[in-house]
């Protein structure tokens, strides 16, 4: 089943680095942003930390979704939630809405993690799963890798609304790539990956 790692994997890693990025992007935006909206430092850093209020019940919904045999339409609709979410980030106008916008960015991310290692449950055995889990998570260093140079250019083109415009392109676009590379398990896969 060798094209588990060259389809699945990359198709994994991508999504991931994408959340990563949308994740962590606000940090690159936050001085020019807190001036243009009047946010104070504490506003910004709860907003930014609110994320994870959304990522965490989500983990706990999204692990139950995937159990029951729908982990690729969770990630499918949540790449699409967390993109408009995403863009919507550059349209705030003030703290709370900020803050929403963050929550539900959070919410559509959090089933990733759960979902994702029910992938690997699913397609790989058990003497694989290490190395599988230790390939898709390469996306973390990687994201780090490039979020903050990919940053720093569309803030030296643009502004911290053109940031969370262009990087909340990146999961609408993965979406295709997604459905097209991803099944729950090999039962279900249209393309069998042997």
């Amino acid at each position: 089943m060798k094209s588990r790692w060259t389809r699945l994997l990359p198709v994994m890693i991508v999504a991931f680095m994408i959340a990563f990025m949308d994740r962590t992007n606000i940090s690159f935006a936050i001085p020019t942003m807190g001036r243009d909206l009047g946010l104070t430092p504490s506003q910004l850093g709860f907003s930014a930390g609110v994320l994870f209020l959304g990522y965490g019940l989500a983990q706990l919904i999204g692990g139950w979704i995937a159990d029951r045999g729908h982990g690729k339409l969770l990630i499918t609709v949540t790449l699409v939630v967390w993109g408009f979410a995403e863009i919507a980030q550059a349209y705030v106008k003030n703290a709370d809405q900020l803050a929403v916008v963050r929550v539900v960015l959070g919410l559509a991310e959090g089933g990733m993690f759960p979902t994702f290692m029910l992938f690997i449950n699913n397609w790989f055995s058990p003497s694989e799963q290490t190395r599988a889990n230790g390939i898709w998570q390469i996306c973390y260093p990687l994201a780090a890798m490039v979020s903050g140079p990919l940053a720093g250019v569309i803030l030296r083109m643009g502004n911290w609304r053109d940031l969370f415009i262009v990087e909340g392109i990146f999961p609408l676009v993965w979406v295709a790539a997604w459905v097209w590379g991803v099944a729950d398990s090999p039962a279900k896969a249209k393309v069998k990956c042997i």
